[in-house]
Parts: C-alpha cells; structure tokens; sequence
C-alpha cells in the first residue's frame, strides 16, 4: 500500500496513534501503521525498513513510553538517515532522552498535550497536507516549517540546561585560572624577596667582617 505517513510510536500510545491515523487518514493522508499494516507472514524489521523508505512523512508520537523504547529510536534513526521530514507529536511535557533528542535536534514538535486531541490533529493534518503539496518533500530536509508547529526546538529547554551549565563551568575555570596566578606571583615574589635578602646579608656580612677586624686590631693597638 503506497502511503505519505509513517506513525512511529510505542505500545503504550495506541489509542492515540489510532486516533491520529484515523483524523489523517479522514482528511485523505495515508498513513502506515504497525501492526495493522504488517501482512501475515512478513519479516517484521523488514517490512518496517521498507515502509520508512518509502514513506514521505515520518511523524513520532513523542511521550514517556516512546521515549525509552529502543524500537521507535531505531525507526527514529532510520528515518533520520533517509533524509525524511520528521515531526514529533508530543503528548507529555517532556524532554527527549539524549538518544532520542540526538536525532531530533532539527525538528520541531507539535505540542498535543492540551484537550482536546481532535484539535491538534486537525493542526497536524493542515501542515501535512501542506509539506505533501510542495515540491521536493522527499528532499533530503529534516526539519518540518514553523508554521502551524506549537513548539521550539525539541532540546531547547535541554539546550539551556547545557548553556547554563557551560557557562557555570567557564566561571569554576575562570576562577581556577586566577587562584593559580595569584599562587604563581606570589611564589615569585617570595623567591625573588629571598634571594633579594640573601644576597644584600652577603654582601653585609663581609663589610661586618671587616669592621669587626678593625675595631678588633684598634683595639690590640691600645693596649
């Protein structure tokens, strides 16, 4: 069956990956869904390679469950790797796992995490149908357009975590950097204080010396 739509998403989505295939699929966008469109007797992992392949749109139910699912992250990845628009559904307030944002990182999500669900599918439809209308959807671009997606970046708020994060390590290393100058000077100037004091008491010591002599002999004389 030729499609526009493949729906990645874990087993704990179903019913809402069900009422996405159906809310697209109403609205004339064909969708590919596991295990329904999986013939008896095929290789699974095969035929899912096939479908991603061949599909135009690769769109991820984002939650909790997909998030930790090492299957939708290899169909992530695939899809990554075919040059596919991917577009993250997210229908909890989460941030993607490292692997999963990894792939990720260019796209936008269209947040779905308000009621009701009809309203954001409606939403997810009219951008389809948007992208499958241009020429070059099947270009090897990674990122779905701003307009319609709810969402920033997928790792934006990961990303400022990170920011701050480097920015308080710059500041630990700053501070390090003037602790060791502050230890470098000062450990010169003692150097330099000592061997500035040695040598003005051993060029004292002979002058002592001397004059100690003198008073010693001056004193020889008197008697």
């Amino acid at each position: 069956m030729s499609h526009d739509i493949f729906l990645s998403y874990s087993s704990e989505d179903r019913t809402v990956a069900d009422a996405v295939c159906a809310g697209l699929e109403t609205q004339g966008i064909r969708c590919w869904l596991a295990p329904r469109d999986v013939e008896p007797g095929q290789d699974w992992a095969a035929t899912i390679v096939d479908a991603i392949e061949h599909c135009r749109i690769f769109v991820i139910i984002l939650s909790s469950g997909s998030n930790k699912s090492s299957q939708v992250l290899r169909e992530v990845e695939r899809a990554v790797n075919a040059g596919k628009v991917v577009i993250p559904f997210r229908i909890e307030d989460l941030v993607p796992s490292k692997s999963l944002g990894y792939f990720l990182s260019v796209s936008h999500w269209f947040d779905a995490i308000t009621e009701p669900l009809e309203k954001h599918i409606d939403n997810l439809a009219n951008t389809i149908q948007n992208l499958l209308n241009k020429d070059g959807v099947e270009a090897t671009s990674q990122t779905a357009p701003a307009s319609g997606i709810d969402g920033p970046s997928l790792l934006s708020k990961a990303g400022v975590q990170v920011q701050s994060t480097l920015r308080n390590q710059n500041k630990l290393h700053i501070i390090i950097a003037i602790l060791l100058t502050m230890v470098v000077l000062g450990g010169g100037w003692f150097f330099f204080y000592e061997r500035t004091h040695q040598q003005t008491v051993n060029q004292q010591t002979p002058m002592m010396n001397k004059g100690m002599m003198r008073d010693w002999n001056d004193g020889r004389d008197r008697r």
